[in-house]
């Protein structure tokens, strides 16, 4: 499956009221479940290689395999990639973030909330866009495990 087509089928399982959603194509799946709030949204993806970037001297970090993880939205506003229109996003595809690591920002009632990585990996794709409307739960970023990490 091509990552914009799997980005979509998130977003639009994001904003539907569906609590589960199973698409197959060929080799590859996709199974996305909606979860009580609180509790995350749980997305299997078939690993595919993320987009090739060059990687710091000291580490060279390769995908673990398995299926991403979704990183979700804690509350409901626009979600930003950048902290102004005209910075660098906090994250690209295909970056190794650690845990902690500021991924955007969520606008909500005029304060700014930070989405952080709740685990260390490589980010596989985002599920939304710069500037969309999220709602609490809507998973954002996809999150790939690294070698010798779990």
């Amino acid at each position: 499956m091509r990552e914009e087509f799997v980005e979509r089928l998130i977003e639009l399982f994001g904003r539907s009221g569906a609590s589960e959603l199973q698409f197959n194509d060929g080799d590859s799946s996709l199974q996305l479940t909606r979860r009580a709030a609180g509790q995350g949204v749980a997305a299997a993806l078939p690993a595919e290689p993320a987009h090739p970037r060059a990687q710091p001297d000291s580490a060279p970090a390769r995908p673990a395999g398995g299926q991403p993880h979704a990183l979700v939205a804690g509350l409901s506003g626009m979600f930003y990639r950048a902290s102004a229109p005209h910075e660098s996003p906090y994250a690209a595809v295909g970056d190794v973030v650690e845990e902690g690591q500021v991924l955007g920002l969520i606008e909500a009632m005029k304060l700014l909330n930070e989405v952080e990585a709740d685990r260390a990996g490589r980010i596989a794709g985002f599920c939304v866009g710069n500037g969309d409307a999220v709602e609490a739960g809507m998973p954002l970023v996809m999150i790939e495990a690294l070698e010798g990490s779990a």
